[in-house]
């Protein structure tokens, strides 16, 4: 018994659809480019109105006698389109420059010295190329020396105290 198959070829079936879809966009194209030739209302109007409407306008151009259409005003493009507001400045922050660093001191301790129960520290001045000898109190330019112990001595600047050390840390 030969029974006919109720399906169609499914490969049949889709030229099919393609061939459809093919012919609706044809159509459509057809369709679109008929419409670009049609004739425009403001085509269809007497020419006289049309010069009536440019001269109604505040800012038209003026008509054209041969094409009765209204002229491009290149003027307006002239004009500033967009604004762009200036950035703001920022707020200037008072911002304090640290102080420079203090000027190197140039003494180098050489010794300590003990007269008649006086400590005294014998300095070298590496700026003025001079040998020194100091006690508490004694100023060397615009220091002041502040203490000498075993450990070293203190000499106070503008900048603050500063030690001076003996390499080997001093015998008393």
């Amino acid at each position: 018994m030969n029974v006919p198959s109720l399906h169609r070829d499914p490969l049949a079936q889709q030229v099919a659809k393609t061939r459809v879809v093919l012919w609706v966009c044809v159509l459509v194209v057809l369709a679109a480019m008929s419409v670009r030739w049609w004739p425009i209302e403001a085509e269809r109007t007497p020419p006289g109105s049309v010069a009536k409407k440019a001269e109604a306008l505040p800012d038209a151009g003026e008509a054209d006698p041969v094409t009765h259409s209204l002229r491009l005003d290149l003027a307006a493009f002239d004009r500033a389109m967009w604004l762009v507001p200036a950035a703001p400045e920022p707020a200037k922050v008072a911002v304090e420059k640290p102080a420079p660093p203090p000027p190197a001191l140039t003494l180098q301790l050489l010794g300590l010295v003990n007269q008649s129960g006086t400590t005294k520290a014998i300095l070298y001045d590496s700026a003025t190329d001079r040998v020194r000898v100091v006690a508490v109190g004694d100023s060397i330019g615009d220091r002041k020396v502040e203490r000498i112990d075993a450990q070293g001595v203190s000499i106070r600047d503008g900048a603050g105290v500063r030690t001076l050390a003996l390499k080997g840390g001093g015998a008393p």
